[in-house]
């Protein structure tokens, strides 16, 4: 056994002759480890005797150690959240305590030795005739109380909001897309950053609301929000349904003050700018300048276009058409995505650009078939298009809106731009569904 000489505040451990290893907070009396630590001079009024002082109730110096190192990381934290904070607020609270129970490895015979029993003992010292003696809310503090919670109420108060996400995109069809898995953890630690890793089965209606507010006040559009709350109440649903538990979801109806009233339209450009526009790209065969004619004469989604391979144009067809379906590097928005769509005007002339412009590749864009391809050929194609002041998203609205100028049925226009429950199986192939959405692709196309 190592000698143990104990310096004030300091126990130095002799290793031999010539090496001393010293070990701070750490004394001995009656041959028992103590843990005794000054508090910091500006944190007097919260711990009047000045000092922090707890037996081990161990003489084994391994068992000793271990536990030293819980109760430092546990005063680390306690004296510099109270210096840097104050108060602490709910979030803090929440994080704090749910870092102090994994320190005590949610053992609570550990917490009841180093935490409560000593704290009881200071108690009784101080209120001699008090009776009956105070439970752990009037003992532990706001963050040490949340901890003992977390310790003494099982498995079901530890699984956090954190812990049910997981769990959702462990499950989720879409878990190895990138870009959907990138998204669903930006809107869940969104919602953890601003409330806390709030524990699944204790979060409330109000506190929806509340992150609901606070994102409003914040400068999110209700539309985001909108989306945020979608993602979270997924993940409610299905932790709800695959732990088995009794339960409303606490974000399901949650309404958003004036949704949607904040919408930006996109700006749009008047016929004779859009077919400057369309002149200025059609003598090009850039990727960017053939996926702007393609997008403006589909009304497509950039990344539904950015994502064609080659055999989804289908040139030899009674009506050339372009087929647009889920891939392997590129996914749809919606089931109702998937559809056929006639190629008119210089849509047509593009795609028979692209299909000569990368003869070894078995798609249209190569450089955009990868995860995210579908921003990347946003982001070129946007920058082609700032000096005309719009987006690649544009060419959608401005499709619906020649569309229905044209006084095309919404129906028929929902078929086009992939809104309606149409699907391959029922326009591809069906030579009148083409037919009928070419007639009305044609009264809209762009002559220059």
């Amino acid at each position: 056994m190592l000698q143990a000489v104990s310096q004030g505040h300091i126990l130095d451990f002799i290793l031999s002759s010539i090496i001393t290893m010293s070990i701070k907070y750490l004394q001995m009396r009656d041959g028992v480890y103590q843990y005794v630590r000054r508090v910091p001079s500006e944190l007097k009024d919260k711990y009047p005797s000045g000092t922090v002082r707890i037996s081990l109730k161990t003489k084994d110096q391994s068992e000793a150690l271990r536990k030293l190192m819980i109760l430092n990381k546990q005063y680390d934290m306690e004296f510099d959240s109270l210096l840097m904070h104050g108060d602490m607020n709910p979030v803090q609270v929440t994080a704090a305590a749910q870092a102090l129970a994994r320190q005590y490895d949610y053992n609570i015979d550990l917490f009841v030795d180093l935490l409560i029993d000593p704290l009881t003992d200071r108690f009784r010292k101080q209120y001699p005739e008090r009776d009956p003696e105070p439970g752990p809310k009037t003992l532990l503090s706001p963050v040490q109380y949340e901890a003992w919670r977390l310790i003494t109420k099982g498995d079901d108060l530890r699984f956090s909001f954190e812990d049910a996400f997981k769990l959702y995109l462990k499950n989720h069809l879409k878990k190895d897309d990138e870009r959907f898995s990138e998204m669903a953890t930006r809107n869940a630690y969104d919602f953890i950053n601003l409330m806390g890793n709030l524990q699944f089965n204790e979060i409330t209606r109000d506190q929806v609301r509340e992150y609901v507010r606070k994102k409003l006040e914040g400068g999110s559009s209700t539309g985001t929000v909108r989306r945020k709350l979608n993602t979270l109440s997924a993940i409610c649903e299905t932790t709800i349904k695959e732990r088995q538990i009794v339960m409303v979801s606490p974000f399901k109806g949650v309404t958003i003050p004036n949704l949607g009233k904040d919408a930006k339209k996109p700006n749009m450009l008047e016929p004779d700018k859009l077919k400057e526009l369309m002149r200025d790209f059609s003598s090009e065969t850039s990727s960017s300048a053939l996926m702007i004619l393609l997008q403006a004469e589909l009304g497509t989604r950039i990344a539904e276009v950015s994502g064609l391979a080659k055999e989804d144009i289908k040139l030899t067809h009674e009506i050339p058409h372009v087929v647009i379906t889920e891939k392997p590097w590129r996914t749809l928005k919606t089931k109702e995505s998937e559809r056929a769509v006639p190629l008119v005007g210089l849509a047509l002339e593009a795609a028979k650009i692209a299909l000569k412009a990368f003869p070894e590749s078995d798609v249209l864009f190569p450089q955009y078939k990868k995860p995210r391809g579908g921003d990347a050929a946003s982001a070129a194609v946007n920058k082609r298009l700032e000096t005309y002041g719009i987006t690649s998203h544009s060419f959608r609205h401005m499709m619906k809106d020649r569309l229905r100028e044209a006084g095309c049925p919404q129906d028929i226009r929902d078929a086009i731009q992939g809104h309606s429950t149409s699907s391959v199986a029922e326009t591809y192939g069906l030579g009148h569904s083409l037919r009928t959405m070419k007639s009305w692709l044609d009264k809209v196309v762009i002559t220059l």
